[in-house]
């Protein structure tokens, strides 16, 4: 059987990683122990460190991890918890419509496989 092939999606602002601890390789660890738990082959991670959720268009690799999944290089995106995503419902829905259009399943590990 073939491993299910997945990308790693984290970010963290200043401000967050100060107040609430969500550090980055806090959320790789996590989402890499997940993945060998699971059988899931991580190919690619995107991090985008010390950048606002506040919207798609500054954060460079969320743009790059939407344009990758249209090309078909990985058949699941694992995150620590949806807002890690987006700040706001509106564009985590956006992503995840995106995301569903070309056959890529989200799952978040705090919200118990989100999109399996």
């Amino acid at each position: 059987m073939e491993k299910i092939k997945a990308a790693i999606y984290a970010r963290v602002s200043t401000e967050e990683q100060a107040t609430e601890g969500y550090s980055i390789p806090a959320q790789i660890s996590e989402l890499e122990k997940y993945a060998d738990l699971h059988g899931i082959e991580i190919v690619t991670r995107y991090i985008d460190e010390g950048v606002s959720g506040k919207s798609i268009q500054g954060r460079p690799q969320m743009k790059k991890l939407l344009r990758d999944a249209s090309n078909q290089m990985f058949n699941y995106v694992l995150v620590f918890k949806l807002d890690r995503l987006a700040r706001k419902m509106k564009d985590s829905l956006d992503i995840i419509e995106t995301l569903e259009k070309n056959n890529v399943k989200l799952i978040s590990l705090n919200e118990h496989e989100f999109g399996m």
